[in-house]
């Protein structure tokens, strides 16, 4: 099933396949990193470094994300206090977007930014989302203000990765 699925997709993006088919051999492991601190975050929370201080104003005093890339169609990183996730702050690019414009304000998302991106008739979406399973909870104006800074340097970093323009929201 899931050859005949990049068979397809292959096909009417005219985007030519290696042999599909086979068993699979592995899978690579987990792109998240390591837990780090705030101010030595990379790759997706490279933007949350550049906030060390803010977050850990707050009590946010970790970070875990993934290698960034130019082709991703979908980025996370997790804001953290304690080891426990607080925040998710998530890009997604092309159809991914579109799919989850509709379910965004029913998700406890706390602010979303939007760009125009090249080669896509979908606006792109950045999203930050408190999460709700964790011991940290959300104090006060400075932590509304640090959601639209953080989302705001969130999104300019992918968005310049993916040639993206316009980005408007927070």
């Amino acid at each position: 099933m899931v050859a005949e699925f990049a068979r397809s997709s292959a096909a009417k993006s005219d985007c030519g396949a290696g042999p599909l088919g086979g068993c699979v051999k592995s899978l690579p492991g987990n792109p998240l990193s390591q837990k780090r601190a705030p101010q030595e975050a990379s790759g997706t929370c490279a933007a949350v470094g550049k906030l060390g201080e803010s977050a850990r104003s707050l009590c946010l005093n970790g970070v875990q994300g993934a290698p960034a890339g130019a082709t991703g169609v979908a980025e996370d990183c997790y804001m953290l206090h304690n080891g426990d996730e607080a925040y998710r702050l998530t890009a997604l690019y092309g159809g991914y977007a579109k799919s989850a414009h509709p379910a965004v304000n029913e998700s406890g998302v706390r602010a979303d930014a939007e760009a125009v991106c090249p080669n896509s008739p979908h606006r792109d979406l950045y999203v930050i989302s408190l999460v709700q399973n964790g011991s940290w909870k959300m104090k006060g104006k400075d932590g509304h203000r640090f959601q639209r800074t953080i989302l705001k340097r969130f999104a300019e970093e992918p968005a310049e990765r993916h040639g993206c323009a316009a980005v408007r929201g927070y």
